[in-house]
């Protein structure tokens, strides 16, 4: 496979840009055949996953900051958080 026979190369270009990951090279993280589960570096999955991880955190710190600033339904929120623990 081009892949496998070009791993040096796109771990190259990945590191240069770990972005593409999120859009052109998103299929090598789903590509999961046994022969191929090296295709990609160790150090450019925890960095694409550890960004990954970080954008979620951000996306919900700032849901929290507008359900503290208000809004229609602010009332709403506690009874939301409550029902669903």
């Amino acid at each position: 496979m081009f892949g496998e026979t070009h791993s040096p190369l796109i771990n190259a270009i990945l590191k240069h840009n770990i972005h593409l990951l999120e859009t052109s090279f998103q299929p090598l993280l789903q590509y999961s055949n046994k022969a191929s589960r090296g295709l990609l570096d160790f150090d450019i999955k925890r960095v694409y996953f550890k960004n990954k991880l970080k954008k979620l955190k951000q996306q919900q710190q700032a849901a929290g900051a507008q359900n503290l600033m208000g809004g229609p339904y602010l009332i709403l929120a506690p009874i939301n958080a409550f029902m669903l623990s």
